[in-house]
């Protein structure tokens, strides 16, 4: 076999630089596999995956619990939710007489209205927790994209804790960023809104309030003359 010819095979095995290919006119040849079935795997997840990750979550954290404990005590026993209830209670028998007040009453309101419906407060704290806990995902997902989603949602123990136990965060960050996405989408008056009901749960959810307004007033003059016309 001719040396030349030998070393001319070697050569075209190897990974040519674009300005070759160019030249060249001939798709490159590679000794591993191509750099798109790589990227395959560091592809950012799709909202479906980030939504089975979190169900998969649920599901590891309750049967964890169930096979310790076996009771639903725990979500009494978790955080403030003792106190939450008790509020709700209150509302729901409009009877305020023996009421301690401990937190804002935005949560208690919110499971309140959902026990009209004929379901056990107790079960209407932990929906509005859960529920609010994947519609934060989605939202953190659609405003900043699912790899910032899925590490906000799934690297931080005291949030699943919140969110799988109930408890007052996952509402209220639910709700604050449905404002700052209402917003972005010029609802300003529906973001307004969300954001208020916000503080309701939590007193820190002002601050959310406040940028808005902020930026309302000393911003872009597109939110000024937006928000005229939707006064006018």
């Amino acid at each position: 076999m001719n040396p030349q010819s030998a070393e001319d095979q070697t050569v075209k095995s190897l990974p040519r630089t674009q300005g070759e290919e160019h030249l060249a006119g001939e798709e490159p040849v590679y000794l591993s596999e191509p750099p798109c079935r790589a990227n395959r795997y560091n592809r950012e997840p799709t909202q479906r995956e980030l939504l089975f990750l979190i169900l998969l979550s649920a599901a590891v954290m309750w049967t964890t619990l169930f096979a310790l404990h076996k009771s639903k005590q725990e979500i009494l026993e978790s955080g403030d939710n003792f106190s939450y209830l008790q509020v709700a209670q209150c509302i729901l028998h409009w009877d305020f007489r023996h009421m301690v007040l401990q937190q804002f009453m935005g949560y208690s309101y919110f499971i309140a209205g959902l026990s009209l419906l004929h379901l056990p407060p107790i079960l209407s704290l932990w929906l509005i927790a859960f529920g609010s806990s994947l519609l934060s995902a989605w939202l953190a997902a659609r405003l900043l994209g699912t790899w910032v989603a899925a590490y906000f949602v799934l690297t931080n123990f005291a949030w699943f804790q919140l969110s799988f136990l109930g408890g007052s965060e996952p509402l209220c960050v639910a709700l604050s960023l449905g404002a700052m996405l209402a917003f972005r989408k010029k609802l300003i008056f529906l973001a307004a809104l969300l954001a208020s009901l916000a503080v309701t749960v939590r007193p820190l959810m002002i601050c959310t309030l406040w940028a808005l307004e902020w930026y309302c007033f000393t911003g872009s003059r597109s939110y000024r003359s937006l928000l005229r016309s939707q006064r006018d």
